[in-house]
């Protein structure tokens, strides 16, 4: 998805280009967790409107601006950037939340922290 979407399509943004892809996954997996039984959404007006607000908001907004970030970084500095995500959620988790990390999870956020500011220090 990154070495992909770092190649503009001329007359497709950044939003539309991620609008695109999630309809296209979603197209692909639905039948597959319908026939494996994941699917146990209720479809209410609230919950269907947070799965919009959801969608639009952080979502699509979040992967309109990667995709647009992609155009100027190289691949590998952005797929390790794309990797922040789950430990920034893991980090807000244990402050908020009160979640513990073992030392596995210690360990693998100080080495992608690590490899992190060894790329960033080779462009500088």
């Amino acid at each position: 998805m990154t070495v992909i979407g770092s190649r503009s399509v001329a007359g497709l943004d950044e939003m539309a280009s991620t609008g695109f892809g999630f309809t296209l996954g979603a197209l692909v997996l639905a039948p597959i967790a319908a026939a494996g039984g994941g699917l146990t959404f209720t479809p209410t007006t609230g919950a269907l409107s947070l799965l919009l607000l959801l969608g639009a908001g952080p979502t699509a907004m979040a992967y309109a601006a990667y995709f647009r970030g992609l155009r100027d970084a190289q691949a590998g500095t952005a797929a390790l950037m794309a990797l922040l995500e789950p430990l920034v959620g893991t980090v807000l988790s244990v402050l908020i939340l009160g979640d513990r990390l073992g030392p596995a999870g210690i360990v693998g956020a100080a080495l992608l922290l690590t490899a992190l500011v060894i790329e960033g220090s080779k462009k500088g």
